[in-house]
């Protein structure tokens, strides 16, 4: 018997006897330092797919306009407010769903 097999007849044998141990929750994201209007357009971002994982942290974001992409990860991102240091709704998108 291989170690797999035992391991997944271990999680069904705990599901029945209703004793099985859930993954911690992923924490919240800290966004206390953007705006309400930047939390709104991060979550309008997200729901119209503008905002695309290339690798574990890093993402691919459209302006507002459509015109441009972006690189973005959750602490910075190349679009002009990122390239001044300035927090931009990109990088909240970001946060959102390395998050979820």
């Amino acid at each position: 018997m291989n170690a797999k097999s035992r391991t997944e007849r271990q999680i069904i044998r705990n599901r029945r006897r209703g004793t099985e141990v859930l993954p911690a929750p992923k924490p919240l994201p800290d966004l206390a330092e953007f705006k309400a209007s930047q939390l709104e357009d991060a979550a309008e971002l997200i729901t119209d797919g503008g905002i695309v994982p290339l690798r574990s942290i890093i993402f691919r974001t459209v302006s507002t306009d459509g015109t441009e992409l972006h690189l973005t990860t959750a602490n910075a991102c190349n679009c002009k407010a990122g390239l001044r240091g300035i927090r931009c709704y990109h990088t909240a998108a970001a946060r959102i769903l390395m998050a979820a």
